[in-house]
């Protein structure tokens, strides 16, 4: 638009030109000023000044529309450089094991607030309502890597013109190497404004800062409230799963008698024998069928296999750190089948304790079967394991949120 707007005027001028220069010489007609142009004769000199103020014209025109072309690339390029750097902040401060790895570097109780975000139900670590001393309280932004992502605890931490980290912010002089930063307010708010909690809204401002030697130059011309922006986070700390699980391995073994235990009209834990993937150390101990949990608030899927029970059979997840066991399912089969039970639990425990999980049978009656094989109790070890993979008769898998 603006190149042609330039040729546009530019002509205009051209033809201004020629029309005083045909009524300086007296040139009645075009033909007149081109035969002159190109006589054998040569060029006055009051010609070739024409020429020279044309081409100068022309020069001088060229060298603005090319260094505005210029200016404005270099603006559009800082503009996209910063945007994107933008988006990739907030999808960093909104992904939860980046923001679990951001907070667990802050000690409770420090300078910086989410330090309280840390652990708090098993130390107690009460995060206060909008804090004692609200403000702008720079903190270093973790990726899910847990690395550094930008650092903006120190006044100097910034961005170059072309969304780099530096280490040059000048806010008092400016900086055209290190002329944009960010700075970080975090504001936590407490369900229904009680004085403090263990569980609250985590609002982060991330507000942009421009300061370049010229705040009238190109640097200067970036408009902030474009890379401004807030999040809210509903805090869900920690995101850390385990199981913990009684696998049998494949093999051609008839029958695996302790597969699912015992189980009679009382409640009969079912055995577990191994913890996997529990990175957070959440699982204090496994002895039998008892694991030990440390304080937090777990989210929990129980899945039992069972075989040969009628109507009846109940599976719950059981605590004395409970008031009453967490109904995990029911079910049944044929004499001969087996199927298997599936059911959720959500809990919170605020010291450490010991969990099991139960199983409860009906009085079974006979389905023509040995005397053996539907009298109390009865064994959940049948049918026979896979021969060709693992076969799995008891599973917890849980994920700890806080």
């Amino acid at each position: 638009l603006y190149g042609n707007i330039w040729f546009f005027n530019f002509y205009i001028l051209i033809y201004l030109i020629y029309k005083i220069v045909c009524k300086g010489l007296k040139m009645r007609k075009k033909r007149d000023f081109f035969r002159a142009l190109l006589s054998p004769t040569g060029m006055s000199l009051i010609e070739i000044m024409i020429v020279m103020v044309i081409m100068g014209l022309l020069g001088v025109g060229t060298t603005n529309l090319l260094t505005g072309t210029i200016q404005t690339q270099r603006k559009n390029d800082v503009k996209a450089a910063l945007s994107q750097f933008r988006d990739n902040l907030k999808n960093t401060l909104n992904d939860d094991n980046a923001w679990n790895n951001t907070v667990l570097q802050y000690p409770p109780g420090g300078a910086v607030p989410i330090g309280c975000l840390q652990d708090n139900v098993l130390q107690g670590n009460a995060c206060v309502h909008e804090g004692a001393t609200p403000g702008t309280i720079n903190f270093s932004v973790r990726d899910s890597l847990n690395n550094i992502f930008y650092d903006s605890t120190a006044a100097t931490s910034g961005l170059t013109p072309q969304a780099q980290l530096c280490n040059a912010f000048n806010l008092a002089s400016g900086n055209d190497d290190c002329p944009y930063r960010y700075n970080l307010e975090v504001t936590l708010r407490c369900p229904n404004q009680t004085p403090t909690c263990i569980k609250p809204k985590v609002i982060i401002d991330a507000t942009f800062v421009v300061r370049p030697v010229d705040m009238s130059g190109i640097l200067g011309q970036i408009n902030p409230n474009l890379y401004t922006f807030q999040i809210v986070r509903s805090e869900r700390l920690r995101f850390e799963p385990f199981q913990i699980v009684h696998r049998v391995p494949a093999t051609n073994s008839a029958v695996e008698p302790n597969g699912g235990g015992l189980c009679t009209v009382g409640n009969t834990p079912r055995p577990l024998t191994s913890i996997e993937n529990d990175v957070g150390n959440n699982v204090v101990s496994l002895a039998g069928s008892t694991f030990r949990l440390q304080p937090g608030i777990y989210d929990c899927t129980v899945t039992a296999q069972i075989y040969g029970v009628p109507s009846g059979f109940n599976i719950n997840l059981a605590s004395p750190a409970l008031a009453s066991p967490i109904p995990i399912g029911n079910g049944f089969t044929g004499p001969f089948s087996s199927s298997t039970v599936t059911g959720k639990a959500h809990f919170q425990i605020t010291a450490q304790a010991n969990f099991q999980v139960v199983q409860s049978c009906p009085n079974i009656t006979s389905w023509g079967l040995p005397a053996t094989d539907y009298t109390n109790p009865r064994n959940m070890g049948i049918p026979n394991p896979d021969y060709f993979s693992n076969t799995t008769y008891t599973e917890v898998n849980c994920v700890r949120t806080l």
